[in-house]
């Protein structure tokens, strides 16, 4: 529920070492595809090799049209089985990461969607922890 202290549990996780701590991302964060500069400086993919990744608020992505959601979730899909996520642009061919991406993911959110249900079965053997109640 809001103000159950989702955020302050975050905040402590955001100073052990590794953790990368990001408000919001898209489909596109982990291999942006960018010509403009290395791949290695904008995505995400990489960043998150042996790290613990942070979403504090979860719910702006859960909340979002049917279409973004199904995108982010099929990328994450792939990156969550931690074998690197490669993709195909039409301007620079294959792009992306092969190999070991292992990398922790911990995000908050105050109401889990129907709909969320429903994407997250997608890949069944990752894990989500909900607490329906605050206890104080």
């Amino acid at each position: 529920p809001s103000s159950s202290g989702k955020t302050t549990i975050t905040r402590c996780l955001e100073n052990l070492e590794k953790s990368i701590s990001i408000s919001e991302f898209s489909a596109k964060s982990f291999v942006s595809g960018s010509a403009r500069v290395s791949e290695e400086e904008l995505d995400l993919l990489p960043k998150l090799k042996n790290s613990l990744l942070i979403t504090p608020e979860l719910q702006p992505l859960l909340n979002s049209s049917n279409a973004k959601l199904l995108e982010t979730f099929s990328v994450l899909v792939a990156v969550l089985d931690c074998n690197g996520y490669t993709r195909a642009t039409g301007s620079l061919g294959t792009i992306g990461y092969s190999g070991k991406h292992f990398f922790n993911w911990v995000s908050c959110c105050a109401n889990f969607p129907k709909k969320f249900y429903d994407f997250w079965s997608m890949n069944y053997h990752h894990y989500l922890f909900a607490i329906s109640k605050y206890y104080q």
